[in-house]
């Protein structure tokens, strides 16, 4: 029943079936079993549920301007068919209507008598005869539908469309399929158009053909001006006149945006390519770097202009392997790997100050593998995480009695254990004060003595302390020693947090994302949008918190496909302390989840410490028992 051009459609048996059934709905009583076609039927509802007036005689015309791009091009191609069909209009008693996209009425053409009894109904140019203002027709539901429609007499909602029997088709862009309008057939439902069908398809496939050449048309216009206009250096990107992308140069890019041919760049549109003004732009483009490029008076697409990438800077000469590795990930650091480079090669104290998570740990042990004693041991100490009272035995050893438990014969010290390599001594700025001049003689005199013994041990060590803290301000309130401050001060490498060198963010997560999950291929796509989301945080918690944010993303992503949208979705400095505390613990018990409980292999996994984890875990448990209470069931390991 639902073929166009079906007989029975034109039938009185059927009129008057259709009739009854539309009396009954407007009337709210049950239809029940009838003959009247499904998508009728569904149309008819759909214009109740919109709330369309069945009693409309006229539609409205709502005063909208014709005159856009797409309007002139679908008026054009429907002009130019009309010549070799007029006779058959007038033969027939028929008329071609037109609409765009939103059932406005572009053109109606053909019989004249007919046009002015249609004037009547308001089927004119300028009208709105989509199916939610006027009710089930052809236009409008064709449109509702995306499909050929035939809508015969009866059928009609509203009373403005009864007399009438309509055949329509859609007609697609084609530059993209999108539904640029519809291609219409109109006569009295007294007289059976019984080819309409057939008619109106042949039309909508010769309007398509003269749509698709006058987009090859300005296709080829299109890339005369860019040849024109296009600058001689820098990356560039060609548009159409909708704003989608046509190509762009090789190394071009937007975070966030793809620029795949085809792909709408947000913010820009026919509208205000034609208008110059553009409210709604990202934050990567401006308004000046876009060139409209004009036929005719008529905009046809643009030049965007970017930035070229920033290119790596080139690595210092001479730069070990070590340091090498940190620069390929931090191309910023250039100049400080330089500093650590002259550094490397001697014994001379050496501190390192920056932000918790900017990675000093890492930078002292590429500093002592960059030096002429690399195969020496390096011995790291976290002089934060050790108990007071463990300190002075951690760093000098013990001998047997020292203590009550003292291992039965001693035990050598972290000093020792270093001999003719590297000490690396992070967070010395939680240094008890009454140990510092311990540590002082140490560095000073090169020498130390167990607890509990008199005998001096030499002892050869490069000293390399890391604090998070500044030390002068330390010193000066009195919980830092300055002797001790000046005997390491002597040479200072200071590293940028991470908000002060975004640019590195290009790579360093792909860097991190290798370590984390080698198994993930990440596509430009992707890649571009996790690029975007992070230069939207301030990263209190520098390269650990992009880590944890990137392990998070992908532990939590489905089937492998990486998930943009678990990263950070709060703008720079505007996380509340309650949804970043609640993201931390939400970050860690997923961890201690996808670790069966191994607090070692979470640690790993978020990048901090066992120590650090323990404590985060007892500040839950102590801030919600029944909440964290099976993470806490951990294994040690």
């Amino acid at each position: 029943m639902d073929a166009i051009g079906n007989p029975q459609i034109y039938s009185r048996e059927y009129s008057r079936l259709v009739a009854r059934a539309w009396d009954r709905l407007i009337a709210a009583y049950p239809i029940g079993p009838t003959a009247v076609r499904d998508l009728v039927l569904d149309s008819w509802r759909r214009c109740q549920a919109f709330g369309v007036n069945p009693g409309l005689r006229a539609a409205e015309i709502p005063g909208v301007t014709l005159d856009g791009h797409d309007h002139r091009q679908l008026r054009m191609a429907v002009q130019a068919t009309l010549p070799p069909i007029a006779a058959y209009l007038s033969e027939t008693r028929s008329v071609l209507v037109a609409s765009d996209a939103a059932g406005i009425l572009l053109a109606v053409e053909g019989d004249r008598v007919l046009t002015e009894r249609l004037a009547s109904n308001h089927a004119v140019p300028g009208a709105a005869w989509h199916e939610h203002q006027i009710g089930t027709n052809a236009v409008g539901t064709a449109l509702a539908l995306c499909r050929p429609v035939q809508i015969h007499g009866q059928e009609h909602f509203c009373e403005a469309g009864k007399p009438w029997s309509c055949t329509a088709v859609p007609i697609q862009d084609p530059a993209d399929s999108s539904i640029l309008g519809v291609i219409d057939v109109t006569g009295p439902a007294s007289a059976a158009l019984t080819h309409a069908g057939a008619f109106v398809m042949a039309m909508a496939d010769r309007i398509h053909a003269l749509l698709t050449q006058y987009e090859l048309i300005a296709r080829a216009r299109l890339f005369e001006l860019y040849a024109d206009h296009k600058p001689h250096s820098g990356e560039v990107v060609l548009l159409d006149r909708r704003g989608r992308v046509v190509k762009a140069t090789p190394s071009a890019q937007i975070e966030g945006v793809s620029l795949q041919p085809g792909r709408q760049l947000p913010g820009i549109n026919a509208d205000s390519l034609m208008s110059g003004l553009f409210p709604n732009l990202p934050n990567a483009m401006r308004r000046e770097c876009l060139t409209p490029l004009i036929d005719m008076g008529e905009c046809i697409g643009a030049i965007l202009r970017l930035p070229s990438p920033p290119a790596p800077k080139p690595a210092p000469a001479a730069l070990a392997p070590s340091l090498r590795a940190i620069f390929d990930t931090s191309p910023s650091l250039g100049g400080l790997l330089a500093l650590a480079q002259r550094f490397a090669a001697s014994r001379t104290p050496l501190l390192l100050q920056g932000e918790t998570g900017t990675g000093k740990d890492l930078l002292a042990a590429a500093i002592h593998r960059a030096g002429p004693d690399a195969d020496t041991p390096f011995v790291a100490v976290n002089c934060a995480a050790l108990p007071r009272e463990l300190i002075a035995s951690e760093l000098f050893g013990y001998v047997e009695g020292a203590f009550t438990g003292a291992r039965r014969g001693g035990a050598p010290g972290r000093f020792e254990q270093a001999h003719t390599g590297t000490l690396f001594l992070d967070e010395i700025g939680d240094m008890p004060l009454d140990l510092q001049p311990y540590l002082l003689r140490a560095v000073e005199e090169r020498q130390i003595a167990r607890l509990g013994d008199t005998v001096v041990r030499p002892v050869d060590v490069r000293v390399i302390a890391a604090t998070s803290k500044t030390l002068a301000q330390e010193v000066a309130e009195g919980r830092f020693r300055a002797d001790l401050f000046y005997r390491l001060n002597c040479a200072v490498l200071s590293l940028p947090p991470l908000r002060e060198r975004l640019a590195d963010l290009p790579w360093l997560v792909p860097t991190l994302l290798r370590q984390i999950a080698p198994e993930v291929a990440v596509d430009r796509t992707t890649n571009d949008t996790i690029l975007a989301r992070l230069h939207a945080h301030d990263w209190p918690g520098n390269v650990r918190e992009l880590r944890s944010m990137l392990t998070r993303m992908v532990t939590l992503s489905p089937d492998g496909r990486l998930d943009p949208a678990l990263l950070v979705p709060e703008g720079p400095g505007t996380a509340p302390q309650g949804r970043l505390r609640s993201q931390e613990k939400t970050m860690i018990l997923t961890a201690m989840m996808v670790a069966h409980g191994s607090a070692r292999q979470a640690a790993q996994a978020l990048g901090i410490s066992r120590a650090t984890l323990y404590r985060r875990l007892a500040a839950y448990r102590h801030d919600d028992q029944d909440s964290a209470s099976a993470p806490l069931g951990h294994r040690r390991g």
